[in-house]
């Protein structure tokens, strides 16, 4: 009797279907929910980064505008307002002397030369001989090119980033 009792009980619960839905959904809203957990995540670490990048190149002009004029110390001002570890072959500064509007000239004893030419590269060190006067009777003017490339890690993927900023020094 107790056998009969326990065999159709048995075969009530395995016929009873009102519970799997809630396991279905028990099993694959979590296998939903993940990668857009992931891709939320790793799109707010790059934001983040991206911030970062930001105020770094910020500190950077702002050392360049308030008269510094040592690329060792420009580099030493990122790598100091970064918030992370740049690679010296993530940062590149490139300095040149450019004439906006006209050619160059060139004066040596006495004589006038243009110069047809929009940029001479030189180097933040060297940058006093950016000193040519323009034909239209301005001063060569200095440009500093800055960028910055980071790789933000993620937890779902790694997003390449970079800023770039151009500074002109009068």
């Amino acid at each position: 009797m107790m056998m009969e009792k326990l065999h159709k009980y048995m075969r009530n619960f395995l016929s009873d279907h009102a519970g799997t839905a809630a396991i279905e959904a028990a099993i694959m809203i979590p296998l939903i929910l993940a990668p857009i957990f992931f891709g939320t995540v790793d799109l707010g670490m790059a934001i983040n980064s991206g911030q970062n990048l930001t105020s770094t190149t910020r500190a950077a002009s702002q050392y360049l505008l308030n008269g510094g004029r040592s690329e060792l110390d420009l580099i030493g001002v990122i790598n100091d307002s970064f918030e992370g570890t740049l690679l010296q072959s993530d940062i590149s500064i490139t300095t040149s002397c450019a004439c906006p509007n006209a050619d160059a000239l060139s004066v040596v004893e006495g004589q006038t030369t243009p110069l047809p030419y929009d940029f001479r590269t030189a180097t933040l060190e060297t940058m006093e001989q950016c000193s040519v006067i323009c034909s239209d009777g301005a001063k060569e003017r200095v440009l500093v090119n800055l960028s910055i490339d980071y790789t933000t890690n993620g937890l779902y993927k790694d997003i390449a980033l970079n800023k770039t900023i151009s500074v002109r020094i009068e």
